[in-house]
C-alpha cells in the first residue's frame, strides 16, 4: 500500500498534496511534503483517526491507539498514558527495571555469542519491561514460545487487515479459528495480567494514593468505575501490552544490528560511554543518560530508517490549504517514510549519519516524526527512548558486536513495511565481552 501511494504522490502530487481513492471508494489525501505537514498536522479538524483503517483491529484492541474518535473517553485514556509515561514518572519508577532487564538481554546474548538472534532477545526484553513496569508483575510467561510467535505474527497481520478492509473480514474469520488455539496456549499470560490488575485494583479502589499504582491498574479501576465489560478491559490491556512491546522491539533490535554493521559508529558510541563511565561498572543514572548526546542522535537516525511508513488521520470538518479544500470525512495519509528518505528534504538519505541531527530546521522537523504528530502522537515517546538508551548503553559498555556473515554490509539490508518498517533480512550477530 505504501509503495502504491508513493507512486501516486510522485506522479500526481502538487505542493505535497494529492487526492486519491483508497480503502474501497473512499476519498484520501496523500501528504508528501514538510510544508503540507506543517499546515495540516495540528489542524483542529484532524484529531480523529479513520475508523475504516483501524476497525479490523477492534476485536483485539480497545485503547487510545485503536480508538478512532478523539472524544472525552479517548482524552481520558490518553491522559492516563501520558501521566504514567511522562519523564518524571519514568525516571522515578522505571529506571531500575529498565537497567535490570537490559542486563538480562546481555546475558541472553552471551549464552549463544556466535549466533545471536537480536529480534528474539529484544522481544523478550520489551515484553518483560512492559509486564514489570506497566503491569507491575513478573512472569516467565513472556518467554513462552507461543507468545513470541503471536507477537511476531501480529506485526505482519495488522497492516494487511488495515490496508485491505474488503479482505479483512475473511482474513479475520480465518484468523479467529487459529486465534482460539493460540490464545488457549498463551491464555495463562493474559489471565495472569488481567486477574492481577483486576484484583489489585479492587483491593486498592478506596486508596487515595496513586503512587504505587501501575498504568494497567489505573486503567482497570477506571473501567470498573465506568461498568465496562471484562472483554473491554482485556482489549485495553492487550493493546497496552502490544503497542508498548512491538514498536520498541523493532527499533531496538535494528539499532543493535546497525551498531554491528557500522563499526565506526559503534566505536564512537562506545567512546562516549567510556567518557561518561570510565571503568566504573555502576548502573546508569539519569545524569549519565542526559550526557549521551551521540547515542541520542544514533537512536534518532535509527528511527529515521525504521519508524512507521505512514500515519493516517480523518478530516472531521472541511480543511482549506493552499486554495484546496479537503472535505469532511476525507482520510489524510501522511507519507512519513517517503518524506524522511527524500533527498529534497535530507542530504544523502540512504546513508546512516547520526550527525545529521546536530542541526535542526523546519524541513527536518516536519518530515521526521517517528512517534506521530499532532494530538494523536504516541504518549510513550520518552518511555521508549529511555528503554532504548539504557539498553544500548549497557550493551556498548559490555559487548562488541559484529555480523556472523563477515561480508554483510549495512547496504545489504532489505526493508519491508509492517506496523513499523522492518529489516527483512536481519543478520545473526557475534558478540564478545569487552576487556
Amino acid at each position: 500500500m505504501e509503495k502504491h501511494m508513493t507512486k501516486v504522490a510522485e506522479k500526481h502530487g502538487k505542493d505535497g498534496l494529492c487526492f486519491h481513492w483508497g480503502y474501497g471508494c473512499r476519498t484520501m489525501v496523500i501528504v508528501s511534503s514538510p510544508q503540507a505537514v506543517k499546515e495540516l498536522a495540528f489542524h483542529p479538524n484532524l484529531s480523529d483517526k479513520p475508523h475504516f483503517a483501524y476497525r479490523s483491529l477492534t476485536p483485539y484492541f480497545l485503547g487510545p491507539f485503536i480508538t478512532s474518535r478523539a472524544d472525552d473517553l479517548w482524552k481520558l485514556k490518553k491522559k492516563e498514558y501520558s501521566t504514567f509515561l511522562k519523564k518524571s514518572h519514568v525516571d522515578r519508577d522505571y529506571l531500575n527495571t529498565l537497567v535490570k532487564i537490559s542486563d538480562k538481554l546481555i546475558d541472553f546474548m552471551l549464552t549463544s555469542p556466535s549466533a545471536v538472534d537480536v529480534n528474539y532477545g529484544t522481544l523478550v526484553l520489551t515484553q518483560s519491561v512492559t509486564v514489570e513496569a506497566l503491569f507491575r508483575n513478573e512472569t516467565s510467561l513472556v518467554y513462552h514460545p507461543h507468545v513470541l510467535k503471536l507477537m511476531k505474527w501480529l506485526k505482519y497481520l495488522a497492516p494487511i487487515i488495515m490496508g485491505n478492509p474488503k479482505l479483512s473480514e475473511t482474513i479475520l474469520t480465518m484468523f479467529r479459528k487459529i486465534d482460539r488455539i493460540v490464545i488457549a496456549e498463551i491464555g495463562e499470560l493474559r489471565k495472569t495480567l488481567f486477574e492481577r490488575s483486576l484484583n489489585t485494583s479492587v483491593s486498592n479502589q478506596h486508596s487515595p494514593s496513586a503512587k504505587n499504582k501501575s498504568l494497567s491498574m489505573h486503567m482497570t479501576e477506571r473501567s470498573i468505575k465506568h461498568n465496562d465489560s471484562e472483554e473491554s478491559i482485556i482489549k485495553e490491556l492487550q493493546e497496552l501490552f502490544f503497542t508498548s512491546s512491538h514498536t520498541v522491539t523493532c527499533a531496538l533490535a535494528n539499532s543493535i544490528i546497525y551498531l554491528a554493521l557500522l563499526p565506526d559508529i559503534q566505536e564512537r558510541a562506545w567512546k562516549e560511554q567510556h567518557q561518561i563511565f570510565g571503568n566504573d561498572k555502576r548502573c546508569p543514572r539519569i545524569e549519565d543518560i542526559e550526557q549521551m548526546e551521540f547515542l541520542d542522535r544514533f537512536i534518532k537516525e535509527t528511527l529515521r530508517f525504521v519508524s512507521p511508513a505512514m500515519f493516517a488521520k480523518l478530516a472531521t470538518g472541511d480543511i482549506n490549504i493552499n486554495g484546496i479544500t479537503i472535505p469532511s470525512g476525507t482520510g489524510v495519509m501522511f507519507m512519513h517514510r517517503y518524506m524522511r528518505m527524500d533527498p529534497e528534504n535530507w542530504k544523502n538519505p540512504e546513508v546512516f549519519d547520526p550527525d545529521r541531527f546536530l542541526e535542526d530546521n523546519e524541513i527536518m522537523k516536519h518530515s521526521y516524526f517517528p512517534f506521530g504528530i499532532g494530538i494523536r502522537s504516541c504518549p510513550g515517546t520518552y518511555f521508549a527512548t529511555m528503554e532504548m538508551k539504557i539498553t544500548l548503553s549497557q550493551i556498548l559498555r559490555r559487548l562488541k558486536l559484529r555480523p556472523v556473515q563477515e561480508d554483510f554490509r549495512f547496504e545489504d539490508i532489505q526493508y519491508e513495511c509492517a506496523i513499523m518498517v522492518e529489516v527483512k533480512n536481519p543478520p545473526l550477530l557475534k558478540v564478545e565481552e569487552r576487556a
